[in-house]
């Protein structure tokens, strides 16, 4: 049944290989279902993933999207902009995530960006790798996060102060900072 069927696609979805094809299919389907199950206008047929006691299960899948965005770099822009689009789908038309998983979310988001590593200094994550489209479509994720924390702004305001390719993302930047 669809139940079984989602659960299976979320846990092949995590044993993926980085690289694979696979994981940027499996993100690919577990975003249309968070699209259909979570509009905020709703559609004919959606899967009641309510009654299937899922909610959580799916809302911890896609909290889990920045650390899977961190752990691919550059290694799979497919995939990483396939969970770049899921987020920004969250964000912008869907009711997934309430006020503290969005907080959660967004405390997750600052290491794609940089963070403070005692010793070390600051240390930058792939988000300078990215490229522009990707920088946008993360820019853009990160604009429909309802309280934007003041980390995650000082995190990408760092990042983009020494990034080459801000001029393409400057406005976008601005706008939601």
């Amino acid at each position: 049944d669809a139940e079984q069927l989602l659960v299976a696609v979320m846990h092949y979805a995590g044993s993926c290989q980085l690289a694979s094809p696979s994981k940027t299919l499996c993100v690919r389907f577990l975003s249309k279902i968070i699209e259909l199950q979570w509009s905020r206008s709703p559609a004919g047929g959606a899967l009641d993933l309510a009654k299937l006691q899922l909610s959580d299960m799916v809302a911890d899948w896609a909290l889990g999207l920045p650390k899977l965005m961190w752990q691919l770099r550059d290694r799979n822009l497919a995939a990483s902009t396939a969970a770049a689009e899921t987020l920004r789908l969250i964000g912008q038309r869907t009711r997934l995530l309430d006020a503290a998983a969005s907080d959660t979310l967004q405390a997750s988001l600052v290491t794609l960006f940089c963070v403070s590593v005692p010793g070390k200094g600051t240390v930058f994550g792939p988000f300078r790798q990215y490229p522009p489209a990707l920088q946008r479509t993360v820019l853009e994720a990160v604009s429909y996060c309802p309280r934007r924390s003041e980390k995650l702004s000082l995190a990408i305001r760092a990042c983009l102060s020494e990034a080459t390719s801000v001029s393409s993302i400057g406005a976008l930047v601005e706008e939601i900072l």
